[in-house]
């Protein structure tokens, strides 16, 4: 990638100035432990993805604030597992075994290899002694028949490993306006649940796109602090959820000596099991949240929508009124600004593609223009929508934009699309570089979109289009709505002001 990696160098100074970040580092060869003279550059922007000892986090002065679960130790080990018991654990759906000793935790690989967690209580450990940091596969299996009704013998192992848990996070990912923090570096949790790297990888992959866009001056630097925003409540929910996933996990062994407990969860789960409820969750809830797609940054300021028509004060008619330009289907949902677009198979030239696929490269953002589903494009236009070329809408949004958005258009007939995406009447969806929802805009407006993207994403190089040079970005009936609704405002404020003079002349007459 063109990227020099000094091995060996470490960060000893920075300090951030107005035109970048001042860094001091030393460097020292595999062969001797000395170090070399200080070495000083001057850095654009300085991203700290140095672990849970951050060298910048710590010269930033940035707290982590958190707890850590001493209690215990958690045990790792990656390798094979060779079956000798009377009862085989893979006829079982979930390889999990609970017991008054503790968990065992059994994840099998593509490979024919095994990674086993198990939990010991602190006490246990301390006989252990520092074989808890790299525990034998003879220990390893001495835990596993604890927990597991069947025996296993440990071999051909990769790996082992021992440790505690902690959960922390930093009261910022942002110091100044030029240093980050990725990974590690900003938050430490709980393994359970594979989260972490995963994780770490979405906070490089959301300031990258962002960090790129302003150093190529497409963007404005205000657009960086949104990472912070985003990515800082996306890893207090991960903290949150981890810490309760390791406390149940702790507190196993006290719900298997507890008897109506025990008797409860057993019914819950079997009953859960019976009616497919498992399966259910695991798909509806646990995937979404292992696979991290259910991610969302709902609250972020890169996202909004537009319609034309300003909607009624009054709840009921502001629901029929979203119905009527395709905002909503009665209760149909769609997805919701700030979350992942939903990945699905659209035809194009023929052959079934998956619109992730179809999304611009080079940090550039995507535009699906749907068009209305069969029948609708009546309804466009009687209730004030427009039925817009889109073809003449791509050209001229690609060419307004200078290239920074690439339009992909979804057709009629492609109702899974529609369906997925909540549309009925034609519609616009703008996808930030890292696959996420920012903008939706029906009926589609380019006044709306360019706004969008030079005010509240900051790029540079949107041309603004004025209303007389997009003749179909007025719409006369959008005019007189909002005329008529002002004009009623102003009826209803006449006649309160004119009865309450009313009332005060009958008051002092009588």
């Amino acid at each position: 990638m063109g990227v020099q990696i000094e091995w060996g160098t470490k960060l000893e100074r920075m300090r951030e100035i107005s035109t970048g970040v001042l860094i001091e580092t030393t460097s020292s060869s595999s062969s001797s432990s000395s170090s070399t003279e200080p070495s000083r550059c001057i850095a654009d922007y300085l991203v700290g993805c140095d672990g849970a000892h951050s060298t910048v986090r710590h010269l930033c002065n940035l707290d982590f604030p958190g707890e850590s679960f001493g209690g215990h130790w958690f045990l790792i080990a990656h390798g094979k597992l060779k079956h000798f018991g009377e009862e085989d654990i893979w006829n079982k759906d979930l390889p999990i075994f609970i017991n008054e000793m503790g968990v065992c935790m059994v994840v099998p690989f593509h490979d024919e290899t095994y990674e086993i967690v198990v939990d010991v209580p602190l006490e246990r450990g301390k006989k252990l002694g520092n074989s808890m940091k790299s525990p034998t596969p003879e220990q390893f299996e001495e835990i596993m028949h604890e927990r597991i009704p069947s025996k296993y013998k440990l071999y051909d192992t990769i790996w082992t490993s021992g440790f505690t848990v902690h959960s922390r996070q930093a009261t910022s990912y942002q110091s100044g306006n030029r240093v980050f923090m990725c990974g590690d570096a900003c938050h430490i949790h709980s393994p359970v649940g594979g989260q972490g790297m995963n994780y770490g990888m979405q906070d490089a992959f959301n300031l990258a796109w962002k960090l790129a866009a302003v150093l190529s001056s497409r963007a404005l630097p205000t657009l960086l602090s949104s990472y912070d925003q985003e990515r800082r409540r996306a890893g207090q929910d991960l903290v949150h959820r981890t810490e309760i996933q390791t406390k149940g996990m702790m507190n196993s062994g006290a719900i298997q000596n507890n008897e109506t407990l025990k008797a409860a969860m057993t019914t819950a789960l079997q009953a859960a099991q019976k009616y497919g409820l498992m399966d259910m969750i695991s798909k509806g809830a646990i995937a979404p949240f292992l696979s991290q797609v259910s991610v969302s940054y709902n609250k972020s300021p890169l996202r909004a929508e537009h319609w034309e028509l300003e909607p009624p004060v009054l709840n009921l008619t502001r629901m029929l009124h979203r119905r009527q330009v395709g905002l909503t289907k009665f209760f149909r949902a769609r997805p919701a600004m700030g979350s992942r677009a939903p990945n699905i198979i659209v035809k194009k030239s023929s052959t079934p593609t998956y619109i992730h696929s179809l999304f611009a490269s080079g940090g550039r953002f995507t535009a699906l223009l749907f068009h209305p589903r069969k029948g609708w494009k009546d309804q466009m236009r009687w209730h004030g929508g427009q039925d817009t070329n889109l073809e003449s809408v791509a050209w001229e949004l690609e060419v307004l934009s200078e290239g920074l958005v690439k339009c992909v258009i979804i057709e009629e007939d492609e109702e899974e699309a529609q369906e997925v995406y909540g549309v009925w009447g034609q519609c616009l969806y703008l996808i930030r570089p890292d696959g996420y929802l920012a903008f939706r805009s029906q009926p589609i407006n380019l006044r709306a979109i360019s706004a969008f993207l030079s005010h509240r994403i900051g790029l540079n190089g949107v041309r603004q289009i004025m209303p007389n040079e997009w003749e179909e970005g007025v719409n006369p009936i959008e005019v007189v709505e909002q005329r008529v609704m002002r004009l009623s405002f102003l009826v209803f404020f006449l006649v309160v002001i004119s009865l309450f003079q009313l009332y005060l002349t009958y008051s002092l007459w009588k």
